[in-house]
């Protein structure tokens, strides 16, 4: 049997408390965008080693398709996430190859370095002629649990309500992200068309107001 890829611990609740009335607070100061994959995206800390990154998830958010293809995904780095709200499933995706397996493998331009080259996070999408079979195993998280997912592995993250993340990017490279989509189908692009902010800025004020209850310091 494959060893599990997805590590997890707990953290302490005065922690989570702390984190939960931090964030709150950063919410309003940030900037936001929208990801296709049913989040909102900001940075904390951007340029730097270690990178940081509040994440936002609603089904509202989920742009139309992309969970039967776009949803899987690589990362070029190491990530370390702690669940300050909500839940959800980190499934991971292990691949073998095979050249009749119903998966394909594609590239995608990061969609910061797609922003700096066309002022769109859309980035280019292209087949790597790559096909694969799966397996899965499908690991569930709750609030107040931290998981690392390693970087070049394959995973879909399934938030089915109202969830905050707080992400550390770790070992970041400088290669393509990679996307596993059903063969012969379109991949459905997660920073395409992004809804607007009357559609968005609801999600984050909900957010924002259930973080600094549960926090404790809310006045």
């Amino acid at each position: 049997m494959t060893p599990p890829l997805t590590q997890v611990s707990r953290i302490d609740p005065d922690e989570l408390a702390y984190l939960r009335g931090l964030v709150a607070r950063l919410i309003p100061t940030l900037d936001w965008r929208h990801n296709g994959l049913g989040l909102m995206q900001a940075y904390v800390h951007e340029g730097v080693r270690r990178e940081l990154r509040v994440h936002v998830w609603d089904r509202s958010l989920h742009r139309p398709g992309i969970e039967r293809s776009g949803l899987l995904h690589d990362h070029r780095f190491d990530l370390r996430s702690t669940l300050l709200l909500g839940d959800l499933v980190n499934v991971e995706y292990h691949l073998t190859p095979d050249p009749d397996g119903p998966y394909a493998l594609h590239s995608v331009v990061p969609a910061r370095k797609a922003f700096a080259m066309s002022g769109q996070h859309d980035g280019l999408v292209r087949d790597l002629g790559d096909r694969v079979s799966v397996t899965t195993r499908e690991v569930p998280l709750c609030a107040g649990d931290r998981y690392f997912f390693p970087k070049l592995q394959f995973h879909g993250t399934l938030a089915h309500n109202l969830t905050v993340t707080l992400v550390e990017k770790l070992n970041q490279t400088d290669d393509l992200a990679r996307i596993l989509a059903p063969r012969d189908e379109p991949v459905v692009h997660a920073f395409a068309n992004p809804y607007s902010k009357d559609r968005t800025q609801p999600v984050l004020d909900q957010a924002q107001r259930l973080l600094l209850k549960l926090s404790g310091y809310e006045r």
